[in-house]
């Protein structure tokens, strides 16, 4: 996932700055300011496990870049909706077959 996101991460708009700052002994050290934008990382929630995992590996790294700073981690449960819309139509048939057999059975009774 590491590799993955290191690509990815190729693709995150960066306005890139930086600032010079003088150390007290007189050496100038150049300290990162790049601003990171944000992109969306889709996928099911195994997907975005593997991206929180592997920012969390990488929280300590120097530049934001490293960080996978950029990257937003996204559930699309579009898996899930289709599991639940499959689920609810199972139980529509089984509640109209159950209706249908319980007006059939009455009517018998009535008629006998």
């Amino acid at each position: 996932m590491d590799d993955v996101l290191s690509h990815i991460s190729d693709y995150v708009p960066t306005v890139p700055s930086s600032k010079e700052m003088t150390l007290s002994n007189g050496e100038i050290i150049e300290e990162d300011q790049s601003v990171m934008h944000s992109i969306l990382l889709g996928g099911d929630q195994m997907t975005a496990a593997r991206v929180r995992a592997a920012k969390d590996a990488k929280a300590n790294a120097q530049t934001s870049y490293q960080r996978y700073e950029g990257i937003v981690p996204v559930l699309e449960d579009w898996h899930t909706k289709g599991n639940f819309m499959k689920v609810s139509s199972y139980r529509n048939m089984e509640f109209k077959s159950l209706f249908f057999f319980s007006f059939f059975f009455f009517f018998y009774l009535a008629l006998s």
